[in-house]
């Protein structure tokens, strides 16, 4: 999630207890930003810059995901390139990567 629809929508409304919550941020430390106590982990990461390196928009899907994937360990990092290597290459695989390598992640509990 992008950091400005923190106070532009209500974005915890409804959110489970022990949730993740993927922020794209350029803030050092997020942890202020996140006030509710069912947010179990921040995953944080400015993915906008990364996008706009690797793939000249500032389209961050494949590098959130590389977030998600490190964060909650849901999905097998090496099949989930597999994939995304066969449908969108090596520049997505490479923004994910990065999305995987360099977020960083805060626990609340």
């Amino acid at each position: 999630m992008d950091q400005s629809l923190l106070v532009s929508a209500p974005v915890f409304e409804g959110l489970a207890a022990d949730s993740f919550f993927i922020l794209n941020t350029r803030a050092e430390d997020p942890r202020p930003l996140i006030q509710n106590p069912n947010v179990k982990c921040l995953a944080s990461i400015n993915a906008t810059p990364i996008a706009l390196e690797m793939l000249g928009k500032p389209i961050t899907n494949t590098i959130i995901l590389g977030a998600f994937t490190k964060a909650t360990g849901w999905v097998d990092q090496w099949q989930l390139e597999t994939v995304i290597r066969k449908i969108f290459g090596e520049k997505n695989v490479a923004a994910f990567r990065r999305g995987y390598d360099e977020v960083s992640m805060y626990y609340f509990r």
